[in-house]
């Protein structure tokens, strides 16, 4: 399989641009750009032949033409962390923080940013050739066929939407990737692990909205993954379980777990303890509640084990992540 020439072509333009500082890691490579005494670093992550991911830390203003190569069928996503960015793509568009954006490009477009962290996704489909197949609903029977890919989005398309709710519980593990030490087989593949269970989450996020909207008529399982969300987020401060879940709407847990997970790619007891420690962080960083009444507020009745929870998904103690983010 290649590389995305387009990609690489992007990354060669840094390499010799001036002021900038490329060095090898054992993950990719890391580049260090200067500009006006403000340093801004993007670190490379070779994932796959036919995926790369990076992680953009802009501290100055950056202009970049990204130019088009025909064979090449590139699927970008965006995930803005921080900051906000111009693509000047069929039109200026902006993202901001919190915002998900995603397309194939069919033209050149340029990049603008100042003060911006996004990790990326660069997906080129054209190096997979015969192992995307049609969808059931096409019948070309054409291995080059785009249609699976199609319900992401199409060529020429680009979408932009608000970082749904679940993606939200990722964003910390996100921003602390670029500063993983990578010492180890061990520590690599658990970096490799996250990147991939995020562009997982996110695809199986698309088609399943695509899928769910197609089939709706049929009675397609995918919208209790969405219903069973709601009811978690309405619920963050009861201790309600999956088999509650299950009786409201009045199917079985494993048609529950099944739908939910095609959604949100992770199971619905999973979703339910990242949602509770987020709705925590919050709390801990807007309001003077005591750990323990915030343990009871998202429904732990034993707030050791609320620290133990809040620890295992962010890497800190409630009250170290308060002083820390108050501070």
């Amino acid at each position: 399989m290649k590389r995305s020439k387009i990609v690489e072509s992007y990354f060669n333009r840094l390499e010799n641009s001036e002021n900038c500082k490329k060095w090898e890691i054992i993950s990719g490579e890391k580049y260090s750009l200067f500009q006006k005494g403000k340093r801004s670093d993007i670190t490379r992550f070779f994932i796959d032949n036919n995926l790369d991911v990076s992680i953009c830390k802009f501290r100055s203003k950056m202009d970049m033409m990204m130019d088009y190569t025909e064979e090449s069928d590139l699927l970008i996503i965006g995930f803005c962390l921080d900051g906000e960015k111009i693509i000047d793509y069929n039109g200026r568009h902006k993202i901001a923080a919190g915002d998900v954006f995603y397309f194939r490009p069919e033209d050149d477009y340029r990049i603008q940013t100042d003060k911006s962290d996004f990790l990326y996704y660069f997906l080129d489909l054209s190096c997979f050739g015969d192992f995307i197949h049609c969808s059931r609903s096409c019948n070309c029977k054409k291995s080059d066929c785009s249609s699976y890919m199609d319900n992401i989005c199409e060529r020429g398309e680009i979408i932009i939407e608000k970082v749904p709710y679940a993606m939200e519980m990722y964003s910390d593990s996100i921003r602390e990737m670029d500063n993983l030490e990578i010492n180890n087989f061990l520590d690599y593949t658990n970096l490799k692990g996250q990147l991939f269970s995020c562009l997982n989450w996110f695809i199986n996020s698309r088609l399943g909205e695509r899928k769910g909207r197609n089939k709706k008529k049929k009675g397609y399982g995918i919208c209790y993954g969405r219903k069973a969300r709601k009811i978690i987020e309405d619920n963050l401060e009861d201790h309600i379980t999956v088999s509650e879940i299950a009786d409201i709407l009045d199917i079985s847990e494993y048609r529950l777990q099944n739908s939910f997970k095609k959604v949100h790619g992770t199971t619905v007891y999973d979703y339910m303890r990242r949602a509770k420690i987020l709705r925590s962080k919050n709390l801990l960083r807007e309001t003077k509640l005591s750990v323990m009444d915030i343990a009871h507020k998202i429904g732990y009745e034993n707030p050791s084990k609320f620290s133990t929870t809040f620890k295992e998904i962010t890497g800190y103690t409630p009250t170290k992540y308060r002083k820390e983010k108050q501070d």
